[in-house]
């Protein structure tokens, strides 16, 4: 047990987050009206993500994410991060198409959203259809799994802490239909910190994400499962994506070469890399983390 000390801590975070989460189901499912389902989600996503994280910097005597990591005041990378935003959007949509393919479920993907935009009445609905649903949740959401428990893992293995992080981001919404749509994100959102070095980064993507998911995403599935509308659909995606992951590569590799030239530029102050294996393994497998994908397992089985 001694060999899973160093990852209990911030696995123990998690499994209370996923408590937190389970329980918050029978609060919304109580919630009659549109408002009251709104105001219920802002509090809870600030109870459920932002209290926990910060007791948890309190009495670890920690900062709230790797001295690495900073909250830059505005992105400084925008070419990159839009082409990353759209590799999100585009590969999420292939991914969903696949898994709609696949167990013949394509109407699944066009409902939550549309489900969200009915309570759209007026101009205020709309207010609290962005903040409530689109904004703070990518703010909480990448406060705790890109600013607390990527940090929490960086130093023992960069690479494996972005898997850790991203397990855990995709199990906890608890939706085995979106679960690899939610690794592809979960895994860009990780990999947008490493390259920019900001958490503004994956804040500015998961909010556009949701904007997109929330606005749009109904209407282009009615548009990609209208009949002889799925190939074309694909070969558009298919080509746009294409195109998006090749612009992200190249100002990665562009951004990596400033920070190399850059003298000014602080290096990466991670501790030394421990094995890749090691890390993800005794991480994933440290007895809360594994508690908390139980938990999520037996939630799915119950819906």
């Amino acid at each position: 047990m001694s060999k899973f000390k160093p990852y209990t801590p911030p696995a123990a975070l998690l499994l209370t987050v996923f408590v937190l989460l389970a329980l918050s189901g029978l609060l919304t499912s109580t919630s009659d009206q549109i408002s009251e389902l709104f105001f219920t989600n802002m509090i809870l996503q600030i109870v459920i993500f932002i209290l926990p994280a910060l007791f948890y910097c309190k009495i670890r005597r920690r900062k709230v994410t790797h001295s690495s990591y900073t909250f830059a005041i505005l992105p400084a990378h925008p070419v990159f991060l839009l082409s990353i935003f759209g590799v999100i959007v585009l590969g999420s949509m292939l991914v969903n198409l696949g898994v709609a393919a696949l167990f013949g479920i394509a109407e699944e993907f066009g409902t939550s959203a549309s489900t969200t935009l009915t309570g759209i009445a007026d101009a205020s609905g709309a207010v609290f259809v962005i903040f409530s649903f689109c904004i703070l949740p990518a703010i909480t959401e990448e406060f705790f799994f890109r600013g607390i428990l990527l940090s929490e893992y960086t130093d023992s293995n960069p690479t494996a802490a972005v898997l850790l992080s991203t397990v855990a981001f995709a199990v906890s919404h608890f939706d085995p239909i979106q679960m690899p749509a939610y690794l592809l994100s979960g895994l860009l959102l990780a990999f947008s910190v490493r390259v920019t070095r900001s958490l503004l980064a994956p804040i500015f993507l998961h909010c556009a994400v949701n904007l997109f998911n929330v606005f749009l995403l109904p209407y282009l599935w009615q548009v990609t499962l209208a009949p002889l509308g799925v190939l074309f659909t694909v070969f558009i995606l298919v080509g746009l994506l294409l195109i998006c992951a090749l612009v992200a590569l190249r100002e990665t590799e562009q951004i990596y070469t400033d920070y190399a030239s850059d003298p000014r530029r602080e290096k990466d102050s991670f501790g030394k890399p421990g094995s890749f294996f090691t890390t993800f393994l005794y991480g994933l497998f440290s007895p809360p983390f594994a508690a908390a994908l139980i938990l999520a397992l037996v939630l799915i089985l119950i819906k």
